[in-house]
């Protein structure tokens, strides 16, 4: 089903359209717990583009795009990347929603389980405060 809404999507909007890129996150998310992750890696780089060609790289659906990148990166066991990529969407999401948000709190709660992870406890602490 997804391939096909991305297929009309991209025929009615063109590849480069935001619809495409969530369609092609969407598909990410399923390759992750579904299927192929190195696949679903492909799909969140893909929209990640598009998202930050045609939103900004400050877009709070960038953020999100990163985050889901992120866990993916954390289940390929790439943990120093799932750091990069939750440490920006961390920064968009502070800007966005602001300090106190749910979103700021899980993508901090994320990264401290990284740094716990790759035995770096300090930064892991200072992600959980």
């Amino acid at each position: 089903c997804l391939e096909e809404a991305l297929r009309i999507r991209e025929l009615h909007h063109g590849e480069e359209h935001e619809s495409c890129a969530d369609t092609m996150q969407w598909m990410g998310n399923l390759l992750r717990k579904h299927g192929d992750p190195s696949e679903a890696l492909d799909y969140f780089k893909f929209a990640l583009r598009i998202k930050q060609t045609r939103l900004g790289n400050d877009d709070i659906d960038v953020a999100n795009t990163l985050f889901n990148t992120a866990v993916l990166l954390d289940d390929l066991e790439k943990y120093e990347l799932s750091l990069i990529a939750y440490k920006e969407a961390l920064r968009i999401r502070k800007l966005v929603l602001g300090e106190k948000n749910d979103e700021v709190a899980d993508t901090l709660f994320c990264m401290g389980n990284v740094a716990t992870v790759i035995e770096n406890h300090d930064e892991a602490l200072g992600y959980f405060k």
